[in-house]
């Protein structure tokens, strides 16, 4: 068969069953790995690539999965250079992906199987429409299974080529290729490695099938031993990169690996051998996540899988024993085909480590090599009987057959593919799957929260916990989206399920800050941060509690440590400039804010807030172009009040009118917007323009405000206009029900310029009332008494405003106070 006609039957038939993927979202684990990762940002340096793992976390955390794949997080980058988030370009580039694997993995059977045959052909067709690829074609993170084979499969190309050389020098050029494409691999994913393991199987079958040629087998000896050196190099690599440690896993990521009982560890794992068998061969029943229970554990001999797992060891025997029985390449293709299929999957198996996983179908993609050349021989094998018989009927029912497998196939990837849609469908089919799986009732339940969808994603919450009582992650997001003591509990048992969850910690933090036991939540975010030192939002939050405990100094320590880490979130940084406003700190708060603007720089409050610390600092200048660029993205009135505060303080009353002006056209009634604007006439020399306009106010206003009146007795008392302004004040005093304590002190002055001090004596009595903490009102109460000769009664008032005092000045001025009154009465 011609290779060019080949392929494009090939790539026709990728994209008949994988055309509607390209309208899918980024589901799944693709938020993880895209959506979040930092590295896949032009922002983000490109050495990160390759100290990080999948995810975007340090590959030396203590909770990386250890998943170091740099070379696919660099594909998903060059994706986000083209059209950044947008998910069309990440699921076309993944079809072609797949394109190319199917066309190498032909070439790959014609040059070392089969011949170009329709045999190769029929052997990558199958591979091309295998339902059990969907979620390693169509999910986006499945590229790192697709680049793996890719270069799998070049590997294997090479090594062929290596065989095929007329001598050892001549194949050196191959056997380096085959080496790099293996490595790359690796790099793309772990089991990548594995290549190596099936190259040499296909060296000792070489051997095997032309046992005279003594130059093959130099050729293979050689060959394999640089791929047995190239495998423990690349293995010393990667334990240097993880620096020894191994991945963390909890029990419901795979339960079978933490039980105590050899014999359920023992039944449990051949069973999952035999069910991924199961999903090569009858791929009806398919489910995103295979966590969480979705495998029950086989814990006796009783148990009726123990069949299935039997059968599936007997069906693999009798194809290797039957090969013995074939001819030399019959044989050689049955081994091959067989190795293509174990040796690839050993490393998810559990024999030599834990995996994070129960089942995981896009595991399968490169070990469904070896099934679809299995299948392939099968065809021909039973080609081989039937013409016996009859050779027309042999190809009418091959061909029916070859065409109802596809068919069915193709049908099975494309409703699967609509599965992969979007989170929503995606996690629903999961539980319409396996209802049983606590995984994807957490999944849903995370839809659900992200949605709005609270009661709903409290219930699949529940029956995630209901299912799994140890599943930690459901107990913590559960406790999120509860409240005070409820809350508490769901946190404390996720704590108590997985001691090293460190944002459960973290929530419990919150939750305790919230209650207001802000000794419980320094403890809670404390053990968060000896898990996750470099957590920025728990070093942020720490200071905001540090601050309610009176601990100003750690406080600002913690939020200095959030700043050294880079805020990673918009919302961190913006709590840690609150909290170093709250401490007085304005140039850091002034730090943080500005690494707020780095994740959203149109973000008026934002630029307002940037503004305001510029202001605290006399940057005024560029507190002005701060607070003009947020206004240029929003006529805010917040905005435009310090923006008018602040031409006023420092005398711009054009400026200042111009700004109030605006605030007024969105707040039309707002008394101390009009209270601003008289006040700036007033500046301006418009005195009376500003005096009636303050007198008319309180008419026009729904609520009356003593606002208005404040200011228009500040604007007659600096204009000389004392009478007029006391009536004012008196009136201001009566106008609301809630008093005001800057026009009492107005009104007790005036009285008190005019000597009329029992009535100042009643209005500063008022104050001391209203404001019972404030020693300068107890002052000037003492100080009235002291007018009016009652000595004791202000001596008393002044050592209470002496207790009182927070400044030195004011403690000052009321032990002078004092100390003149006892003179006095020690005179009498």
């Amino acid at each position: 068969m011609n290779a060019f006609v080949a392929n494009l039957v090939i790539i026709g038939m990728c994209t008949v069953c994988y055309w509607n993927s390209l309208q899918n979202d980024l589901v799944h684990d693709d938020k993880f790995a895209i959506l979040d990762n930092a590295d896949i940002r032009p922002s983000t340096p490109w050495m990160n690539l390759f100290s990080n793992d999948f995810w975007g976390r340090s590959i030396l955390d203590n909770s990386s999965h250890k998943s170091y794949r740099p070379l696919v997080i660099l594909s998903f980058r060059i994706n986000y250079m083209f059209h950044e988030l947008r998910p069309w370009g990440y699921h076309l580039v993944n079809l072609a992906l797949h394109m190319a694997v199917c066309s190498l993995f032909y070439f790959l059977c014609a040059v070392a199987l089969f011949g170009n045959t329709a045999t190769s052909l029929l052997s990558a067709l199958l591979f091309a429409s295998h339902p059990i690829h969907t979620e390693a074609v169509t999910g986006v993170v499945g590229r790192a299974d697709e680049m793996a084979c890719l270069f799998f499969i070049l590997s294997l190309l090479f090594y062929v080529k290596f065989e095929k050389a007329t001598s050892v020098a001549a194949g050196s050029f191959y056997i380096f290729l085959c080496v790099i494409c293996g490595a790359t691999a690796t790099f793309c994913k772990e089991l990548g490695i594995t290549v190596f393991g099936v190259a040499v199987n296909y060296s000792i079958l070489s051997v095997w099938q032309s046992s005279k040629s003594i130059k093959l087998h130099s050729k293979c000896f050689f060959g394999s031993l640089v791929l047995c050196l190239s495998s423990l190099l690349l293995l010393g690599l990667r334990v240097l990169i993880m620096r020894g440690e191994l991945p963390t896993f909890l029990v419901e990521d795979n339960p079978a690996s933490f039980s105590e009982s050899f014999l359920t560890r023992f039944l449990t794992f051949n069973y999952l051998f035999a069910a991924n068998g199961g999903f090569l061969l009858s791929p009806t029943t398919l489910c995103y996540d295979w966590q969480g229970g979705s495998i029950p554990l086989i814990t006796a001999l009783s148990d009726n899988r123990n069949l299935w797992t039997i059968s599936f060891y007997v069906i693999l025997m009798a194809l290797v024993v039957s090969s013995f029985k074939k001819f030399k390449k019959d044989r050689f293709v049955v081994l091959f085909g067989l190795s293509l299929c174990v040796v690839p999957f050993l490393p998810a198996s559990n024999l030599f480590f834990r995996v994070g996983f129960v089942l995981a179908e896009r595991i399968l993609y490169i070990p469904s090599l070896g099934y679809c050349v299995l299948v392939a021989q099968g065809i021909i094998t039973l080609d081989k009987h039937l013409r016996k018989i009859s050779p027309k009927l042999s190809t009418c029912i091959l061909l029916l057959f070859t065409l109802y497998l596809l068919g069915v196939f193709t049908t099975k990837t494309l409703i699967r593919n609509e599965d992969w849609r979007s989170r929503e469908s995606l996690f629903k089919s999961g539980i319409k799957t396996v209802p049983h799986n606590a995984k994807v009732h957490y999944n849903y339940a995370n839809f659900l929260k992200d949605s709005g969808s609270v009661d709903l994603a409290i219930h699949h919450y529940k029956e995630a916990i209901r299912i799994a009582p140890e599943h930690s992650s459901a107990l913590n997001n559960l406790g999120t989206l509860l409240h005070g003591e409820e809350a508490a509990f769901y946190l404390k048992e996720a704590v108590k399920r997985n001691p090293k969850h460190s944002r459960a910690f973290f929530n419990l933090g919150n939750v305790f800050y919230g209650l207001e036991q802000y000794d419980e939540a320094r403890k809670a975010l404390e053990s968060c941060l000896r898990l996750d030192g470099k957590y920025s939002d728990a070093w942020s939050a720490l200071g905001g509690v540090l601050i309610q405990l009176q601990r100003p100094s750690d406080a600002e320590k913690s939020l200095d440590q959030t700043l050294s880490l880079g805020c990673t979130t918009m919302e961190v940084c913006l709590n840690t400039a609150t909290y170093f406003e709250q401490l007085n700190i304005f140039s850091k708060a002034l730090t943080a804010a500005k690494m707020a603007l780095n994740h959203d720089s149109t973000n008026y409050k934002i630029l307002k807030m940037i503004g305001l610390f510029h202001r605290k600092l006399g940057h005024n200048d560029l507190a002005e172009t701060m607070y003009l660029r947020s206004l240029s993205f929003k006529e805010d009135p917040d905005t435009l009040s310090l923006a008018g505060s602040m031409y006023f303080n420092t005398k711009e009353y054009e400026k200042a009118k111009a700004v109030f002006e605006r605030q007024l056209i969105l707040e039309p009634h707002n008394s101390q917007v009009l209270s601003n604007y008289a006040l700036c006439l007033a500046k301006l020399g418009r005195i009376e323009e500003a005096i009636d306009l303050l007198k008319g106010i309180n008419k026009e206003l729904v609520e009356p405000s003593s606002e208005p009146l404040k200011t228009l007795v500040s604007i007659l008392v600096e204009n000389g206009r004392k009478e007029e302004a006391l009536s004012y004040a008196a009136m201001g005093v009566d106008l609301t029900e809630e008093k005001d304590e800057g026009l009492l002190n107005i009104l007790a002055d005036l009285y008190k310029d005019r000597r009329q001090y029992s009535e100042a004596k009643q209005v500063f009595e008022a104050i001391v009332h209203l404001n019972p903490a404030s020693a300068t009102a107890w002052i000037n109460f003492g100080a009235i008494c002291h007018l009016l000769g009652e000595y004791d009664i202000a001596a008393e008032h002044y050592q209470k405003a002496y207790s009182l005092a927070t400044t030195k000045n004011t403690r000052q001025l009321a032990r002078d106070n004092l100390e003149k009154v006892n003179r006095i009465i020690s005179r009498q």
